[in-house]
């Protein structure tokens, strides 16, 4: 019987060739070389029947990291996969923008804008599987089109605007927000950013 496990010679000179077993250093019951570049099997193992090693499908749950398992990682959704835009990251992206603004636009010692710079997870979050979940169910509409398209990441960040804005509507942000931002549009300019930097450059 012959394996395909490949073998290293006896002598290099010769054209005898040891078992093609795994770890056996019997030589070979035929000199010639097999077909293929496969070798015959000793005399001990040439009766033994010889199964391919199958390869183990790989499992997260094998691995540990410091003494606990690693757990599997989330599948990705259709926003991810289609579109190639990360939810959360343009949410967290979105929530800092009125940050900013609000740190701008109200008084000194405000703590506004560090309320709802500790909010951000949860606000991230919630327009993220939002923007999933609109994603999923207008995938084939003028939705999924606007986001697959060229400019997806502003137009999923005009969305995101819109919703950060309902859905602080029952707070007192609210008052706060411009109504471009509240329709979408970016709330500060060039000039703004200038400003913001200039304001944190003194407090530091």
């Amino acid at each position: 019987m012959q394996t395909t496990v490949s073998v290293e010679k006896v002598n290099p000179k010769t054209t005898h060739y040891r078992c093609g077993r795994f770890d056996c250093k019997e030589p070979a019951v035929q000199l010639e070389r097999g077909p293929r570049g496969t070798f015959p099997d000793c005399a001990k193992h040439v009766l033994v029947p010889h199964y391919p090693r199958q390869k183990k499908p790989f499992s997260t749950a094998e691995l540990e990291l410091n003494g606990k398992p690693i757990e599997p990682f989330p599948e990705e959704s259709a926003l991810v996969r289609e579109a190639c835009l990360m939810p959360y990251i343009v949410a967290d992206h979105v929530i800092c923008e009125l940050v900013r603004y609000l740190d701008l636009q109200t008084t000194a010692g405000s703590a506004l804008p560090g309320r709802l710079y500790a909010m951000r997870e949860g606000l991230s979050e919630s327009l993220a599987k939002r923007a999933e979940a609109c994603y999923a169910a207008n995938r084939r509409d003028r939705f999924g089109k606007l986001l697959r398209g060229r400019n997806g990441r502003d137009w999923i960040r005009t969305f995101m605007r819109h919703w950060l804005s309902a859905e602080l509507i029952d707070t007192p942000f609210f008052q706060l927000i411009p109504d471009d931002f509240k329709r979408g549009l970016e709330p500060m300019r060039d000039s703004d950013y200038l400003a913001w930097f200039k304001l944190q450059s003194s407090r530091s």
